[in-house]
C-alpha cells in the first residue's frame, strides 16, 4: 500500500505546543506518523502536518524506524517559497502550514526591494489568502494586518532615520498625542 507523507527515517518539522520542533519519522500507519523528536520525546501527528526539514525536500536519516510505506513523497503544498527557505514556515493553531507569498508578490504589495530587505507576507489563517487576509511581517519581527499600517510604519521609519533618532519610529498616535 502506498501511503502519503514522508518515508520512515525522514527528517521533518512539526508543530508541538505552539512551536515547531524537529525529529525523524519512526513509523507510519493510516495517515498518522510517529516522530522521534531530537529532544528525545515522541510525537504522533498526521502526515499532512509535517514539513520537510531541508530545502531540497525530504531528507533521510539512516537507521530510524522500519519502512512501511513508499520510499519518497513530494513535500506538502504549503511549504514556504525558496526565498524564505532560511526562515521557519508559519503555522496556524491546528498545525497547518500557512501560505507565504513569493518575493515578486511581496515587492508588488510593499514596494520594490521589500522582500530583499526581509519583509514577508503570510496568510492570517489557513486559506486566508483566498479571501485576501494577509499578515505583513517586518524584518524586526513586528506584525501588521494591513498595507496602510505597513506604509505608515515605513514612513515613520524613514522620518526617524532622517531626524537622526536612530531609526526607531515612534507610532503616529503617540507623536500627535491622540489616536489615528
Amino acid at each position: 500500500r502506498n501511503e502519503q507523507g514522508p518515508a520512515v527515517g525522514t527528517r521533518v518539522r512539526v508543530l508541538k505546543g505552539g512551536s515547531a520542533v524537529v525529529g525523524s519519522v519512526a513509523s507510519k500507519s493510516n495517515g498518522f506518523v510517529k516522530v522521534l523528536l531530537d529532544d528525545g520525546d515522541e510525537l504522533h501527528a498526521r502526515s499532512r502536518e509535517l514539513t520537510p526539514l531541508s530545502d531540497e525536500g525530504w531528507e533521510r536519516s539512516e537507521g530510524v524506524g522500519k519502512e512501511s510505506g513508499a520510499d519518497e513523497s513530494p513535500p506538502p503544498r504549503c511549504c514556504p517559497p525558496p526565498a524564505a527557505a532560511a526562515l521557519p514556515p508559519e503555522f496556524d493553531r491546528a498545525g497547518r502550514c500557512l501560505a507565504e507569498l513569493e518575493q515578486a508578490a511581496v515587492d508588488a504589495r510593499l514596494g520594490h526591494g521589500a522582500a530583499a530587505r526581509g519583509w514577508r507576507v503570510v496568510e492570517r489563517y489557513h486559506d486566508g489568502g483566498k479571501a485576501g487576509k494577509w499578515r505583513y511581517l517586518a524584518p524586526s519581527g513586528e506584525e501588521f494586518q494591513s498595507r496602510p499600517a505597513v506604509k505608515a510604519f515605513l514612513a515613520a521609519e524613514l522620518a526617524a532615520a532622517a531626524n537622526g533618532t536612530g531609526g526607531v519610529p515612534v507610532p503616529v498616535y503617540e507623536r500627535d498625542g491622540g489616536e489615528q
